[in-house]
């Protein structure tokens, strides 16, 4: 199936763009350049450019180590096409409509569990901003899942269960255009809801999504008035481990981690070796650079919501914690833009024997300083 590059723009006092991509992620070079286009056709908007997460996308518009395991796959001739598409995306969203606008949330079920642990509870809280226009709804749909149904041995390019949810969303609710964003979707998986992976399941599983969120949708909902949008831009410099150092450290304590595990030893295993090939294939391929700068994006909208777009896979006890700051500061309403400005992989609880954890690049303290400086930003 095809994937999109969708634009939602929203005039403010503050002009706001989300940019959302079916892609893996989204690197730098991607982000200076929709910013570039986003400038020249939306002027003043900010642009928030986050990515799906769907693994069944090119890999040849990245040139960011962390996406390519280190291999050269980046395509001069996909990415002019890529952006000339782009071009005609903001173009499109810079006529703009009157809109009335609504919050409504969803509690969804039979689509994400906990990839380690499906008895672990996640949120599973789908949020949707519903934009009634005349020329139609448009939604902006945030929930958090790995869209990986078809799997490693899919060589198709797709948008996975993400398209298949929007598409229903479209066909079937009536909705003129969908904008998703994933949220803390670290840990969060369909493991252990799919039948099978395959296009026929992915296309369930978006459907279970989709009817989930339209009956959410179908009451009033909360109204909101967007036209006070403040958005503050966090830059944090960061370093990474060596994944070749941080290999022999996994080996040399497999043991005691697998054993530290008790009732889930054969899982530990399989979570450890799978972070073992994973820090394996980015050390032999790549040299990752040691220090990097990481963008936050947080945006506060109608004094009751706040968004924070931030460029890792976010686990959800990472994000629970950075909820709870968000709802003790007066905020009723907290969204997480994940795969955002950036790609920069997994920000894990301390201290968990977890595959998001063992294949964390950031080093301890740089992720302690990071998680210091988002609590003192969410205000």
């Amino acid at each position: 199936d095809d994937i999109y590059l969708r634009v939602l723009f929203i005039e403010a006092e503050q002009p706001l763009a989300v940019v959302s991509l079916d892609l893996l992620a989204v690197d730098e070079k991607i982000l200076d350049d929709l910013r570039r286009i986003s400038r020249r056709t939306l002027g003043e908007a900010f642009a928030v450019v986050a990515a799906t997460h769907t693994h069944s996308a090119p890999a040849t518009l990245f040139s960011n180590p962390l996406l390519t395991y280190g291999s050269t796959t980046f395509r001069e001739d996909y990415y002019r096409f890529f952006l000339e598409r782009a071009e005609r995306a903001f173009e499109a969203a810079s006529s703009t409509y009157p809109a009335s606008v609504s919050l409504h949330e969803a509690r969804v079920r039979g689509v994400g569990r906990d990839r380690n642990d499906p008895a672990r509870p996640v949120g599973n809280i789908a949020r949707v901003l519903s934009f009634n226009t005349p020329a139609g709804r448009i939604l902006l749909l945030n929930y958090g899942v790995h869209p990986t149904v078809l799997g490693p041995n899919n060589l198709y390019i797709s948008s996975d269960l993400v398209g298949y949810a929007v598409r229903h969303l479209r066909r079937r609710g009536g909705v003129k255009g969908v904008i998703f964003t994933n949220s803390a979707a670290a840990n969060v998986s369909t493991r252990y809801t799919r039948k099978a992976q395959s296009f026929e399941e992915a296309e369930r599983l978006g459907s279970v999504l989709a009817e989930q969120v339209l009956e959410a949708i179908s009451s009033e909902g909360e109204s909101l008035l967007l036209e006070r949008i403040q958005v503050e831009k966090l830059l944090v410099s960061v370093e990474y481990e060596d994944p070749r150092a941080k290999l022999k450290e996994l080996l040399r304590n497999l043991p005691g981690l697998v054993a530290r595990s008790r009732g889930r030893r054969a899982r530990a295993l399989a979570e450890a070796l799978a972070a073992a090939l994973f820090l394996a294939g980015v050390g032999r391929r790549s040299a990752l650079p040691r220090a990097a700068r990481v963008e936050v994006d947080w945006v506060r909208a109608d004094s009751s919501l706040g968004i924070l777009a931030l460029p890792f896979e976010l686990h959800t006890d990472v994000a629970g914690m950075l909820e709870s700051r968000a709802m003790s500061s007066g905020l009723r309403h907290f969204m997480v833009f994940s795969y955002a400005n950036g790609y920069h992989g997994y920000l894990a609880p301390e201290g968990e024997l977890s595959y998001e954890k063992l294949a964390q690049l950031l080093s301890a303290g740089s992720r302690r300083r990071l998680l210091e400086e988002l609590l003192l930003l969410i205000k």
